[in-house]
């Protein structure tokens, strides 16, 4: 179970906004470091929030080892592992929450500005993170898949190559696909205004003469994603949770709808399965934009519901 963890990290940006989260039984496991690495080396990272889960406190000698182990590895992640190039970032630190907390921070140990103070930014921050350890915690969870990547048992490239072998055995070659007809999109435009997603996705299957898409507006992307196509379900998976705004979601949709609709057609863009996956991803993108833009052309802009 989730509380069984005995740490829990939280990876925040600069104003306090959590981004990912990781559970650990132990810090000094190679998963844990690998999670590090990985999370905190993203653009937007700025703090790491560690609290343990068992009500102790961190010992000095524990909190010095964390530190001294993300300093380290962001020096070695900023020079490239170059020894000769001079590493200016600092990182530093700050217990919170009883010394139940361990805040870590890059260059400036800068409070977010709608906190009173670090123990309610540490408390806060943890309601949040326990909130989403159920679910990250489930097995076939993104991060029980990362954690097993990045412990070694499970192959990062294998989804890759059952990924890269879909687009090898497609037979059609693509020559090209219109956009819908404006009464579809302007009918398209309706169901997504109104959360009816599965609904909108069939309009827009009826339009190209292919089955209903399943859409799943129920499971958790990792990090920023907010739509995926999950080849092997044939379903279209989009959070709106991430991407509240009308504006957002209608676009969002069609990105999912043209990846759907190019497995349903079985079409290839390349013989090269990595160049037919890129092109196919410029391709759901077009495909988006000429819509959008025929929507604002019939008056329509979902920036103005």
């Amino acid at each position: 179970m989730a509380r069984d963890r005995a740490y829990i990290m939280t990876f925040a940006d600069e104003d306090g906004e959590p981004y990912d989260f990781h559970l650990s039984d132990d810090l000094k496991s190679h998963g844990t470091w690998e999670s590090i690495d990985f999370k905190f080396s993203l653009p937007q990272s700025y703090f790491i929030l560690i609290w343990r889960r068992d009500g102790k406190k961190f010992t000095p000698t524990e909190a010095n080892y964390v530190t001294k182990y993300i300093r380290d590895d962001m020096k070695d992640f900023m020079s490239d592992g170059d020894p000769s190039i001079k590493y200016q970032t600092k990182i530093l630190r700050k217990m919170a929450d009883s010394d139940r907390c361990l805040i870590v921070a890059y260059d400036r140990m800068k409070i977010p500005e709608q906190y009173e103070d670090w123990e309610e930014f540490a408390v806060y921050m943890n309601e949040f993170a326990e909130e989403q350890a159920t679910e990250i915690s489930k097995p076939g969870s993104q991060h029980e898949i990362e954690e097993a990547v990045f412990e070694g048992r499970l192959d990062p490239l294998s989804s890759m190559n059952q990924l890269e072998e879909g687009f090898r055995t497609r037979s059609v070659n693509y020559t090209g696909c219109k956009i819908p007809s404006d009464d579809v999109l302007v009918r398209y435009y309706v169901k997504v205004q109104k959360k009816k997603f599965g609904e909108a996705g069939k309009i827009l299957a009826n339009h190209y003469g292919i089955a209903s898409p399943s859409v799943d507006t129920s499971a958790d992307l990792p990090g920023n994603t907010y739509v995926y196509y999950d080849l092997v379900n044939q379903t279209i998976v989009l959070e709106p949770s991430k991407i509240p705004e009308f504006y957002l979601q209608l676009p969002a949709l069609l990105l999912g709808f043209f990846r759907y609709l190019s497995h349903v057609k079985d079409w290839k863009f390349s013989s090269e399965p990595s160049e037919s996956m890129e092109r196919e991803r410029k391709e759901a993108e077009r495909f988006m934009g000429e819509s959008i833009q025929k929507l604002l052309a019939l008056g329509l802009d979902p920036r103005i519901e």
